[in-house]
């Protein structure tokens, strides 16, 4: 595990299409950063649909976001995949709300 996970954020819950989410603060474990990690999880018959979903953001985002720097654009630094479960690490901001 390259992060320590710390305080949750976030925590939804859709019964009802099989999956459920929660955002938590973490901490790089080599760098000391402080980092965002949502963490989606789902039921088997999902998973297509959530994989699929996930590699359509990454794509149309990553080479992106890599050219913009901006205060207001939060920084997505990797999305890890684990059977039933995908980890979306971004940058952290104290403070606010996303909507």
């Amino acid at each position: 595990a390259n992060y320590q996970l710390e305080a949750v954020l976030e925590d939804v819950n859709y019964h009802s299409a099989g999956t459920s989410s929660s955002v938590r603060k973490a901490i790089h474990i080599a760098s000391k950063q402080q980092v965002a990690i949502k963490m989606i999880t789902f039921e088997y018959h999902c998973y297509y649909l959530v994989k699929l979903t996930v590699q359509l953001i990454w794509s149309e985002t990553k080479y992106k976001l890599e050219e913009l720097e901006h205060p207001n654009i939060i920084d997505l630094y990797q999305i890890i995949e684990e059977p039933g479960k995908i980890y979306i690490v971004m940058e952290y901001m104290a403070g606010g709300e996303l909507y």
